[in-house]
């Protein structure tokens, strides 16, 4: 069975952990703020696939609060990086991991471990957050770039708790779509597959949850769903059992 593991997508939902714990402190502290924790997904096996798998993950984030909030991260899922401006709008660049997906798929060529250079921009404007973040692979994994497009709405669920809710979307170069879902003709043979060339375009459309509960002494615990739909030549993919793909994460962490 091919198997092609969507862990970006995993990733970027437990980036938005360590973003609700640091909305949800009640006023930044100074210094370094670290979280660790446990946390289980439910998600498709490969991208387009209608099947899905149920795995356990750690969780951990680090942050520099001054006092203006975050000024430095270091997480999985957004990298190591900065801020270099906190206005009303926020402007940072980030050096971060993009996951390969096609390592137990027959036939095709793997894709590797990326690194991805990031520039993001963030506005908030009442309880809504608006987001853009652009990246492009230096060249060790699927050697394309992406622009990811959000807002949230967000509020508290009491003086500890966090709850955001909102759609993104993702705009993706051909080399990137070729990588995640095209298929080469030298590839058509050995992988049964025909050939297809993905081109460039709107990858997909999705609809974000999260809800931030204080529990017991220091620890929390969150939920993250997520339901996003493929589209254009993506969602035509022979890769693609179904345009349709959810996703659930539920975690506990704690601060230290």
């Amino acid at each position: 069975m091919l198997l092609r593991r969507p862990l970006t997508h995993v990733l970027c939902a437990v980036g938005l952990l360590g973003s609700a714990a640091a909305y949800a402190q009640p006023g930044p502290p100074q210094g370094w703020l670290k979280e660790f924790g446990l946390g289980a997904i439910v998600n498709p096996k490969r991208p387009g696939s209608d099947s899905y798998q149920f795995r356990p993950i750690p969780i951990f984030d680090f942050r520099y609060l001054d006092e203006r909030g975050v000024r430095h991260f270091a997480n999985v899922p957004q990298g190591l990086g900065t801020y270099l401006y906190r206005g009303q709008s926020k402007i940072g660049v980030a050096l971060a991991p993009g996951f390969g997906t096609r390592d137990d798929a027959p036939g095709l060529e793997e894709i590797g471990i990326a690194t991805e250079a990031r520039l993001f921009w963030e506005r908030d404007q009442g309880p809504w957050r608006l987001s853009a973040t652009a990246a492009a692979d230096l060249g060790t994994g699927h050697e394309g770039a992406y622009l990811d497009l959000g807002v949230a709405r967000r509020g508290r669920l009491g003086p500890q708790g966090f709850w955001s809710l909102g759609p993104s979307l993702r705009l993706v170069d051909a080399a990137y779509a070729r990588a995640q879902y095209g298929i080469r003709p030298e590839e058509a043979g050995p992988s049964g597959f025909a050939a297809f060339d993905a081109g460039s375009g709107l990858e997909q459309v999705a609809i974000s949850a999260v809800v931030r509960k204080p529990l017991a002494g220091k620890w929390s615990w969150t939920a993250v769903a997520r339901l996003a739909y493929l589209t254009g030549d993506r969602a035509d993919s022979p890769l693609v059992d179904t345009p349709v793909q959810g996703f659930l994460l539920l975690g506990i962490t704690r601060p230290f």
